[in-house]
């Protein structure tokens, strides 16, 4: 489900589905105004090895886990759930990044299941990257001083060991933050990998949401245009003179 704009752009959607049934598709809109279009094109059903959708460029994780598989090294696996499955006393967020409700989809890593020191890993397979790179853009939520640590690493066949592109540790508020990092590997495929490490909070979490990649290297740092977010620009009440 979608509501309101979505921008002027084509976006992608993938959904995973399993039936032993003949199945109908149901696509429907409802009018919410007197301006503005909605639109689907190149619809496609397609089998798949290993029941899941393969990986887009752009994942919501409203469908599926678009192609994300764990690490077969890491001590546990993360979980595509809803903020309703979060539980009580939980900093994990209560309402996703893309639909804003407690009925929409995000991936969880489950830290409060998991003892303090724990890594749970999940990687995303990737083709060679244009020659001037590629551009991985995500949300994150991380609620906590002692909520654990975040980290994306490139890893290819050729390394013995990834190379760590972006990390953040500890309390970054109670609310959705904007990362990104820059993919650099023309010569062979390749594989993202998003870890997760349990900190020491009782009830910590750790979530991703909104993953999309774009043309290009990333902007740099301090650079802003508005279009994800305020970054981290605060608002101010006016003073009276």
């Amino acid at each position: 489900m979608r509501s309101g704009t979505q921008g002027n752009k084509w976006r992608f959607a993938d959904l995973t589905f399993n039936s032993d049934r003949p199945i109908q598709f149901i696509i429907e809109a409802v009018v919410g105004g007197t301006q503005g279009s909605i639109a689907i094109d190149d619809v496609k059903v397609a089998t798949s090895l290993n029941g899941s959708c393969p990986p887009e460029r752009e994942c919501t994780f409203q469908g599926s886990l678009c192609g994300m598989q764990p690490h077969p090294s890491a001590s546990f696996s993360w979980d595509r759930i809803t903020g309703m499955s979060q539980p009580a006393n939980s900093s994990g967020p209560t309402k996703d990044h893309t639909l804003g409700t407690e009925q929409g989809y995000y991936l969880s890593a489950g830290l409060w299941k998991h003892s303090v020191g724990y890594r749970g890993a999940m990687i995303s397979l990737m083709e060679p990257t244009p020659l001037d790179g590629e551009c991985l853009m995500f949300w994150y939520h991380m609620e906590g001083t002692g909520v654990g640590e975040l980290s994306v690493y490139l890893q290819t066949d050729s390394q013995e060991n990834a190379t760590k592109l972006w990390t953040r540790i500890g309390d970054q508020g109670s609310h959705w933050r904007h990362g990104r990092v820059t993919l650099y590997n023309p010569q062979s495929n390749y594989q993202v990998v998003f870890e997760a490490i349990a900190g020491d909070e009782p009830m910590r979490d750790i979530a991703i949401d909104d993953l999309i990649i774009l043309n290009g290297i990333c902007p740099p740092p301090g650079f802003c245009d508005f279009e994800m977010d305020f970054c981290r620009l605060g608002k101010q009440s006016p003073s009276r003179v």
